[in-house]
């Protein structure tokens, strides 16, 4: 490579045009629209530009798709493929091992990856905290519990759960208080007794 003009770096590369050999690579910035028709919005990406000294045809390769869906990602608030990719690479496991252990899909993890598909804010979030090593131990321990039926509920000390009475208020519903009874010792129902302050009332 060489510098051609103040900025521009002759690149051995064939431009998709006119077939010429003088192509020069520049960074710029370019804006693109995002979204659907009726609420798009215009992003920038800076972003390496192929430009054809022979034509004047300006293009841009692999690098300014990756430019433009990072730029993407930031506007939604989540993390760019590259950023994905490297927070499972970084705990150690294979794609399958770290799919089993998060509980995504295969597929939708190589399309995070890949940027053809951007994830949810849901599993963004997950994946952040798999950057945190205890995090993936404790899913560790958990799968571990799972594979021998053993999951137990452990409230902790600030868990209101730990702090509500065993005593869950009888509430007849159309199918019975049994229904009720046999899942009052469930952490939400316990939490949803005490917030929601029930009584006892018959219904028709």
């Amino acid at each position: 490579m060489h510098q051609d003009k103040p900025g521009n770096t002759v690149v051995p590369a064939v431009c998709i045009e006119c077939g010429g050999s003088r192509v020069a690579e520049r960074t710029k910035e370019q804006s693109f629209s995002y979204g659907p028709l009726d609420n798009q919005v215009v992003l920038t990406a800076s972003m390496p530009v192929l430009e054809c000294e022979d034509c004047g045809f300006e293009y841009f390769d692999e690098r300014g798709e990756d430019a433009r869906q990072a730029a993407v990602c930031r506007h939604l608030g989540v993390q760019t493929p590259w950023e994905i990719r490297k927070v499972r690479e970084e705990t150690g496991l294979t794609r399958t091992e770290f799919c089993r252990l998060s509980g995504f899909g295969p597929a939708s993890v190589q399309r995070w990856e890949a940027g053809a598909l951007v994830q949810n804010l849901s599993s963004d979030r997950l994946i952040f905290l798999l950057r945190y090593p205890e995090n993936v131990e404790r899913l560790r321990k958990r799968e571990t519990a799972v594979s021998q039926g053993l999951l137990p509920y452990m409230a902790a000390a600030a868990d209101p759960v730990a702090k509500v009475s065993n005593e869950v208020p009888a509430v007849h519903t159309q199918r019975g208080i049994k229904k009720f009874e046999r899942f009052a010792s469930r952490p939400r129902i316990v939490v949803q007794a005490a917030s929601w302050n029930l009584r006892q009332r018959s219904c028709m």
